[in-house]
């Protein structure tokens, strides 16, 4: 399979195999080797167990980890000589990361040769990790038999389990939205806002819910639920008050006690939640906050040169305890200047959603070259999106960059009027369609014929709720825009056939939410007759752009191009600019000016199927 031709690689790319902890250390005294058929081959052949060590460059105590366990003396010999090391970056290989993962990064964890979880766990320091591997790899060469019998009765389970019939729904259960509201309310932090005690991490699609709903029923107490939760992660302490941008998550309830990396991803969320937070409530704190955040992505994450955000910074605990003065005037903490592509598409809709809302053409411009740039870079006609760039692409396959690209394709589409966007994002559909769904409609998180064999737990197939809901909702913007029926059955499937654990007020399960009552409400596509760049046109998006609009699309028709269609619709080619609000696929007279158009919107709220 041949990727795309990659760009001239900057300096100091590609990025290494393997990546320490920027402190001094001697963890590469250990010989790693990467996650490879070579790898496994040789812990059989020596009957040898397997330490996987998954890392990240922005984990604090991954770097802890490599300065004092693995780089201990006698700790290093021990993992030479008696074990199979394989280091895994997690941010490059969340699939690995997925089905391995011990409670959080740095997972340590011993395998057989086979792949199978012996023992393990997070963090371990020098001492206990020494005890660990000394016991462990005697118990490994005393009942090597009896592991290895022990593995394969699993791995036997797994796959009879992975090969039943599976039972298929059709229904979307539309009471999950209520559901859902629900155990927000009753998980709902009334003094610091956010949901449970501590630790507390953000929850931007539960945010976007109570958004939702409190502009669609006008209900004061769920925009307070939102209001509360904006204030105090901003005000207590998840953000960089200096720098700007959000930090991963709060080991308190409070929001007081960071965990100090930022990730592209996470701040690509809030940018949104807080933009959306300051057109319901019209609070411009909600503004300022979501420009102190662009502004850090901008300034430390952007490439302008070609296009393309990096993935994360550093938690360097010393430097963001240092008074603001000193903080100032010391190096910033290291940023990964990898571009990895979903969170890169998700920082695109965050860029996107600040032009139309802030109004700043710089945000446009750059979401459109960085689209661009992974376009031509990072996409395999039919096979998709590449995982990750870094000079080169690597890692086809992963469903979370087809599903996240979409999403930046459609507003791209929906923002430029190109049809060129609209028809990768409908590439990108078509290959989820034929690469990686399952029986029952949801999508598994890798595609089901990859390049490399499927090593250890690679073969158990995962169906994620957090990646299947957010397709379901692509393919659902990609029913209504397009006016393909295929695309929302599609859609409606996966709602209905996800698995879902007890709705617990986690990120996912908002996003299932959010999604169930996107099918549950008509969405609003404004279909613009005429060309963008004329005033009119103009200033009717402005109006379009400026208001809160539940699943809100805009559909560009050209008064030439898309001549026929047009008159098939009953729209006149002749008569333009204007725009047909239409609610759902039931369109409304149009509208020719802002005051005309202002007057339709205003009575929008509100409009279940």
């Amino acid at each position: 399979m041949q990727l795309p031709k990659p760009q001239p690689r900057e300096p100091g790319w590609p990025a290494p195999e393997f990546r320490f902890s920027p402190t001094r250390n001697r963890a590469r005294d250990i010989r790693w080797r990467g996650w490879s058929a070579e790898a496994f081959e040789q812990a059989k052949r020596e009957r040898k167990p397997i330490l996987l060590a998954i890392s990240a460059v922005w984990c604090h105590w991954c770097h802890v980890m490599d300065e004092t366990s693995y780089s201990d003396e006698r700790n290093i010999r021990l993992i030479n000589e008696r074990y199979i090391p394989i280091r895994v970056d997690a941010d490059k290989r969340p699939d690995i990361q997925n089905r391995y993962l011990l409670g959080g990064w740095p997972t340590t964890a011993v395998l057989t040769d086979t792949g199978e979880v012996v023992t393990g766990g997070t963090y371990i320091p020098i001492n206990q990790l020494r005890n660990l591997l000394q016991r462990t790899s005697d118990y490994y060469r005393d009942y090597y038999d009896q592991l290895k019998e022990e593995s394969e009765q699993k791995r036997g389970q797994i796959i009879a389990i992975q090969s039943r019939e599976p039972d298929v729904n059709y229904e979307v259960n539309r009471n999950a939205v209520a559901e859902v509201m629900e155990n927000l309310q009753r998980s709902f932090d009334s003094k610091y806002g956010g949901f449970g005690e501590e630790t507390k991490f953000p929850n931007p699609p539960a945010i976007e819910l109570l958004l939702r709903r409190a502009f669609l029923e006008d209900e004061a107490y769920l925009l307070e639920m939102a209001a509360i939760t904006l204030d105090n992660m901003a005000e207590g302490g998840l953000m960089d008050k200096i720098w700007g941008g959000f930090f991963r998550y709060s080991t308190e309830r409070d929001w007081s006690n960071p965990h100090y990396e930022k990730l592209l991803s996470g701040n690509a969320e809030l940018i949104t939640a807080y933009l959306h937070g300051y057109q319901v409530s019209d609070f411009t704190r909600y503004r300022d906050i979501a420009e102190k955040t662009l502004g850090f992505v901008d300034s430390f994450f952007a490439d302008k040169e070609h296009g393309g955000f990096f993935g994360s910074q550093d938690a360097n605990e010393e430097f963001y305890k240092l008074s603001t003065e000193r903080r100032l005037k010391t190096k910033i903490p290291y940023i990964d200047p990898i571009i990895y592509i979903d969170a890169n598409a998700a920082m695109v809709s965050a860029y996107i959603e600040a032009y139309k809302i802030l109004g700043d053409n710089g945000y446009l411009s750059f979401a459109k070259k960085t689209v661009d740039f992974l376009i031509e870079n990072c996409f395999l006609k039919d096979n998709g999106m590449a995982h990750y760039y870094d000079g080169s692409p690597h890692y086809l396959g992963w469903l979370s960059d087809q599903v996240h690209m979409m999403g930046a394709l459609i507003d791209t589409y929906g923002i430029t009027g190109d049809h060129a966007y609209l028809g990768i994002a409908k590439e990108l559909a078509d290959i989820c369609n034929r690469l990686y769904k399952a029986q029952d409609g949801t999508f598994f998180d890798r595609a089901l014929a990859g390049d490399e064999p499927e090593l250890g737990a690679m073969f158990v197939k995962n169906k994620p709720l957090h990646e299947n809901v957010l397709l379901a909702r692509q393919l659902y913007r990609l029913a209504y825009i397009n006016g393909i029926d295929t695309y929302e059955k599609l859609a409606e499937q996966i709602l209905a056939n996800v698995e879902l654990a007890p709705l617990a007020p986690t990120p996912a399960v908002s996003l299932y939410g959010l999604a169930v009552d996107e099918v549950a409400v008509e969405p609003v596509i404004l279909k613009v007759v005429g060309h963008r760049d004329e005033a009119g046109a103009r200033a009717l998006l402005k109006e379009v752009w400026r208001r809160y609009i539940p699943g809100k699309e805009v559909v560009t028709l050209d008064p030439v191009e898309d001549y026929r269609f047009l008159e098939e619709q009953g729209f006149p080619p002749e008569r333009h600019p204007v725009i047909y609000p239409c609610i759902g696929r039931m369109c409304l007279p149009a509208a020719e000016t802002v005051h005309e158009l202002s007057a339709i919107l205003e009575d929008l709220p509100g409009r279940p199927k």
